[in-house]
């Protein structure tokens, strides 16, 4: 099934963006904590800031259920990243061509929280940034943060008056240095002091 190996793939890439993840500013622990009061976040910045990284290394523990969907080429409408959800909650009967993903997806109503992890939203295809509107309306315990560029946010923003942002700064010198440390070190190897 071409969703399984959606998820396979894709834990490939969260796992090498947990590596060597350093948070010294506790960013995890402030995204994680803001999510007890907001049922939609963004986290926003430039490509390459460390928004992918952040989702990976959020909500890892058993706490919370969390699905994660990192869009790719092959997540070309908001249908079908409501499908790739559905099938992430363990739904499998849920998606399939022959059926309706968005009606199940409003539908819905979970008793426990429920973290939807949204990373590169901005990469779906849409002709309207209104498409998004749907995906984003309040259902009952699910709390769906989703990562971009600074464009796409400012559109969602346009659409979402109650969206929580999140910006995210590029990682400071020291943490840099303890990346690029541990990332040497994997080959075993070792930056020298200049």
């Amino acid at each position: 099934d071409r969703r399984k190996l959606f998820f396979l793939k894709q834990e490939v890439f969260l796992n090498s963006l947990r590596e060597n993840y350093i948070d010294n500013c506790e960013r995890t622990a402030t995204l994680e904590d803001d999510m007890n009061f907001y049922q939609l976040a963004v986290v926003k910045g430039e490509s390459g800031c460390g928004k992918n990284a952040l989702l990976a290394n959020s909500f890892l523990g058993p706490e919370v259920r969390t699905v994660r969907t990192c869009v790719d080429e092959t997540v070309n409408s908001v249908r079908e990243l409501i499908s790739l959800f559905l099938f992430g909650l363990g739904d499998e009967g849920c998606g399939t061509e022959a059926e309706d993903p968005l009606a199940e997806f409003k539908k819905r109503r979970y008793d426990s929280p429920v973290i939807w992890l949204i990373d590169g939203i901005d990469r779906i295809p849409v002709h309207n940034i209104h498409e998004f509107k749907t995906l984003f309306e309040p259902v009952d315990g699910l709390r769906i943060i989703v990562s971009a560029e600074p464009e796409c946010c400012r559109s969602l923003g346009e659409i979402l008056p109650s969206v929580f942002e999140i910006e995210i700064t590029p990682l400071e010198e020291s943490e840099k240095l303890v990346f690029v440390r541990n990332h040497l070190k994997q080959y075993g190897k070792k930056l020298g002091s200049s």
